[in-house]
C-alpha cells in the first residue's frame, strides 16, 4: 500500500467518531493509535477499522483490554483469510484412495529391506558362506521329547 492510501486511511479512523462513541478520551486515543501503526505496517485498513469497532462494542475497559481485544479479532479474521485462501482439505474418500494407489513409505521400506536381505542370502550362499542344513540345525531349538531314565534302567546297566 502506498503512502498517500495509509495516509488516507489514517484519516478516515481519526474521523469517524463513531469507531470509538463508547470509549473515553484516553482509551480511544491509544486504540487509533494502534489501529494507525497497523494501517503503516501494510495490514489491510479494513480488518483494521473492524478490528477498532470491535473492540469499541465489546463493552471492555482499560487501555491493555482494548488493544487485546482489538489484536485479537485482527489476527483471527487474518488467519481466516489465509484458511479460507488455502486450497481445501481433501474429502475422506480422496485420500483413502490417495493411500491405496501409493505405497506407503514405511511398506517401501520393508520391500526395500526385505529385497536387500534376499540378496545379501543369495551372495552367501554363491560364496558358499552358508552351510546348509547344518547352519539350521544349529540355530534351530531341539523340539524332540526329552529322554527320560527310570531308575530301573540305570539299575540294569550297572549289573551287566
Amino acid at each position: 500500500m502506498q503512502a498517500d492510501q495509509q495516509q488516507a486511511l489514517v484519516e478516515r479512523l481519526y474521523e469517524n467518531e463513531s469507531l470509538t462513541d463508547n470509549l473515553d478520551d484516553a482509551d480511544a486515543k491509544a486504540l487509533l493509535q494502534w489501529a494507525e501503526q497497523q494501517i503503516r505496517s501494510d495490514t489491510d485498513g479494513t480488518l483494521v477499522t473492524a478490528a477498532v469497532s470491535f473492540a469499541n462494542q465489546s463493552g471492555t475497559a482499560g487501555v491493555q483490554a482494548l488493544l487485546l481485544q482489538a489484536d485479537t479479532f485482527l489476527a483471527q479474521e487474518i488467519s481466516a483469510r489465509a484458511a479460507n485462501a488455502a486450497p481445501p482439505a481433501p474429502t475422506q474418500t480422496e485420500t483413502q484412495e490417495a493411500n491405496r494407489q501409493a505405497p506407503r513409505e514405511s511398506e517401501t521400506n520393508t520391500m526395500s529391506a526385505s529385497g536387500a536381505a534376499s540378496m545379501q542370502i543369495s551372495a552367501q550362499i554363491s560364496d558358499g558362506l552358508v552351510l546348509g542344513a547344518h547352519a539350521d540345525a544349529a540355530v534351530a531349538p531341539d523340539t524332540s521329547a526329552p529322554k527320560t531314565t527310570s531308575k530301573k534302567s540305570k539299575r540294569s546297566r550297572r549289573k551287566k
